[in-house]
């Protein structure tokens, strides 16, 4: 649930977080370069939103038009009423490359992933998956401190000196009087 939940809040704060870049770029005028700063949102998005294209796609439409809104609202003289378009569809499309090639990235690296954890001849887990489960595990059992992790045995000789070890603690601990319990 918590993941269903953080990427609506994920894509609203990359919006709150692109509308404050294009006010503080508003306020600042021409003088002050704001473009690196117009990334960050669409690079969140990118990233985050790799399997809905739509969502990659309409952020860097929306920063553009911020982009130009600020332009044209703060003041900064144009030689030309076309130059301001001109240089808005170019931001467009450097916004787009960019999303686009972070959402990309971010599902060749999922799908590398995937690959990196199954055997490519039978499709089954191989051991960096169960790597990856065991460490999961032993960071989760360190959450709780009153549960303790144990591995199973690996072989047979394993299981024996387990229960050697056990039974001599359990002698050691009765003092050589272990009590067993008929059951009838």
């Amino acid at each position: 649930m918590g993941s269903r939940l953080r990427r609506p809040a994920l894509y609203v704060g990359s919006l709150l977080l692109l509308f404050l870049v294009g006010y503080v770029d508003y306020i600042t005028g021409p003088e002050i370069g704001m473009s690196l700063f117009y990334f960050g949102p669409i690079m969140l998005c990118g990233w985050f939103f790799y399997r809905q294209r739509a969502s990659a796609i309409v952020l860097p439409i929306m920063a553009a038009g911020i982009w130009l809104a600020a332009e044209i609202f703060g003041g900064a003289p144009a030689a030309g009423t076309w130059i301001p378009y001109w240089n808005a569809f170019i931001r467009l499309g450097m916004f787009l490359i960019v999303s686009l090639m972070i959402s990309r990235l971010r599902e060749a690296n999922a799908r590398e992933r995937v690959l990196s954890r199954t055997d490519a001849l039978t499709g089954v887990f191989n051991s960096r998956y169960f790597e990856e489960l065991v460490h999961a595990e032993i960071a989760r059992s360190a959450r709780f401190s009153a549960l303790t992790f144990r591995t199973p045995p690996a072989s047979w000789a394993e299981v024996v000196k387990v229960a050697d070890a056990l039974m001599y603690q359990a002698k050691k601990g009765g003092k050589d009087r272990i009590a067993f319990d008929v059951v009838g």
